[in-house]
């Protein structure tokens, strides 16, 4: 794996703030959240467990799942090589590191969704 410029490393924790602060809390809780410091690929911002349940019907999967820069990278990958779902904007985000284009906390759930599932379930 290429080491990540400091403009990706941002980028993905943008989105991953994003998605955290607003995009994915709809179906899933956040058990907890720390920032850790930037060394090499490791992102700005980590956030620790995240207990994945579906809150339509209360069914617990009993997922653990931890989702950091890794997870957003993934995602977008998975939102670049598909031909099923748009977003455009954040596609032109991705190209630039967040220069052009535009990403809202939905684009972010959607990225951190295609990152953990490898596509969209939720919403």
């Amino acid at each position: 794996m290429s080491k990540r410029s400091e403009a990706r490393k941002q980028f993905l924790a943008d989105v991953l703030s994003t998605a955290i602060e607003g995009g994915i809390n709809y179906w899933a809780n956040i058990d907890s959240a720390e920032r850790v410091d930037c060394e090499q690929d490791v992102i700005g911002w980590r956030y620790g467990q995240v207990r994945i349940h579906d809150k339509e019907d209360g069914s617990d999967f009993g997922t653990m799942r931890v989702i950091d820069a890794n997870t957003v990278a993934r995602g977008l990958r998975e939102l670049r090589n598909s031909t099923r779902y748009s977003f455009a904007d954040m596609r032109k985000a991705d190209r630039t590191n967040g220069d052009e284009g535009d990403f809202d906390a939905g684009d972010a759930d959607a990225v951190i969704q295609l990152g953990i599932f490898g596509e969209i379930v939720y919403g």
